[in-house]
C-alpha cells in the first residue's frame, strides 16, 4: 500500500477541499455555535441553529446553507462521529485551549472516512497483536484495565506502544466514554497503526 493509500485508509483527506485549501478553521463560527448548545447536541440541532435561527448572522439563506456545509466538511458536526464527539466534549473543558484544539482536530485523520466501531481487517500485520490475549472476557472490546495487560500479551517491546503519551491515553478514554471506556478492535488497530508511523 502506498503512503497516500495508507493515509487515506487512516482517514486523511486529500484534494481541493478542507482546511488546507480553505485557509480557515471557522473558529468564530464554531465558537458561537457551540456557545448555545450542550456537547450532546445533534447535527440536526446545529443545522437548525444556522439555517433557521441564523445564530451566525449570515445575510442570506444561501450563505447559511454554505456555512453549514463547510462546517460539516471541516468538523463533521455529528456526535455519531467519534472524533467530533471527543472534540466537542473537550471544547468545554478549557476555553483558552480552543484554538489549539481546533487546529489539532482539523489536522487529525478525517472522521468521515473512518468507521471506528467496525470490526475490520487489521491495517498492517501485527496491528491486532495481543488483542485476544488482553480481551479477558471475550466481548471484542478492551477496557482500560485490559489494555494495561499489553506487556504480558505482546512479546516484542517495539510493538507494545507503551511509551505513547498521556494524550493518546486520554483520547482513547474520551473516545470510548460512551462504551464505558472500552476500545474496539478497529480502534485498537488504528491506534497501533499510528504508533508505527
Amino acid at each position: 500500500m502506498s503512503s497516500t493509500a495508507t493515509q487515506q485508509k487512516l482517514g486523511f483527506k486529500f484534494g481541493r477541499n478542507g482546511v488546507h485549501s480553505s485557509r480557515t478553521m471557522m473558529l468564530a463560527e464554531i465558537s458561537e455555535l457551540f456557545h448555545g448548545r450542550p456537547a450532546s447536541a445533534t447535527a440536526a440541532q446545529y443545522k437548525e441553529d444556522i439555517e433557521v435561527f441564523n445564530v451566525l448572522h449570515k445575510p442570506t439563506e444561501k450563505s447559511r446553507q454554505l456555512t453549514w456545509r463547510h462546517l460539516v466538511d471541516l468538523y463533521g458536526m455529528d456526535t455519531d462521529i467519534p472524533l467530533f464527539r471527543v472534540f466537542r466534549r473537550l471544547w468545554d473543558s478549557d476555553e483558552s485551549a480552543r484554538t489549539l484544539l481546533a487546529c489539532q482536530y482539523l489536522y487529525h485523520p478525517k472522521h468521515q472516512q473512518t468507521n471506528f466501531d467496525t470490526d475490520v481487517t487489521p491495517l498492517h500485520p501485527g496491528s491486532l497483536q495481543g488483542f485476544d490475549c488482553m480481551d479477558q472476557n471475550g466481548d471484542g472490546y478492551l477496557t482500560i484495565k485490559e489494555l494495561s495487560r499489553r506487556n504480558d500479551c505482546v512479546e516484542d517491546a517495539s510493538d507494545r506502544g507503551l511509551d505513547s503519551s498521556t494524550r493518546t491515553t486520554l483520547i482513547l478514554d474520551h473516545l470510548d466514554a460512551d462504551r464505558d471506556l472500552k476500545v474496539s478492535k478497529r480502534e485498537f488497530s488504528i491506534w497501533n497503526e499510528m504508533q508505527k508511523q
